[in-house]
């Protein structure tokens, strides 16, 4: 049986990391693999506090935005890779 090929692509929304998820999609198609992307949302001055909820809900929205900004790259570098029209 085959086993399945993964590709990890850390991205942090730098040019660089956007580069490499170019290239992992690409050599991802050829491969015929799945890609994993991954991205750790920093946690600032803007989160440091004693109050448990206040805490979870800072970590929600880094969350949050981070998913958002991770989806939005992706679509953007599938779209370059592949020239579609959006």
């Amino acid at each position: 049986m085959k086993r399945a090929i993964e590709i990890l692509v850390p991205l942090d929304f730098s040019p660089c990391s956007e580069n490499a998820l170019e290239f992992a999609i690409r050599l991802a198609e050829k491969m015929n693999a799945n890609i994993q992307v991954l991205n750790v949302p920093s946690w600032d001055s803007r989160g440091g506090t004693d109050n448990p909820a206040l805490a979870k809900l800072v970590v929600d929205e880094l969350i949050e935005n981070s998913r958002k900004r991770c989806s939005a790259s992706i679509l953007k570098c599938f779209c370059y890779t592949s020239r579609c029209g959006i």
